[in-house]
């Protein structure tokens, strides 16, 4: 049991770091979202994507 969880996390962490560029992309993605609908927010501007 615990050598699959093992070879799970390892497989896991490999893509991770094959896909680093784009979890970075993503998260800053996400972050401009998030970024831009709280100034919206905040300026009580009609906010819609």
């Amino acid at each position: 049991m615990s050598s699959t969880l093992k070879h799970a996390f390892s497989s896991l962490a490999w893509y991770t770091r094959q896909d680093a560029e784009a979890w970075k992309m993503l998260t800053f993605l996400v972050g401009v979202v998030a970024l831009a609908t709280a100034i919206a927010s905040a300026s009580n501007v009609p906010f819609s994507l």
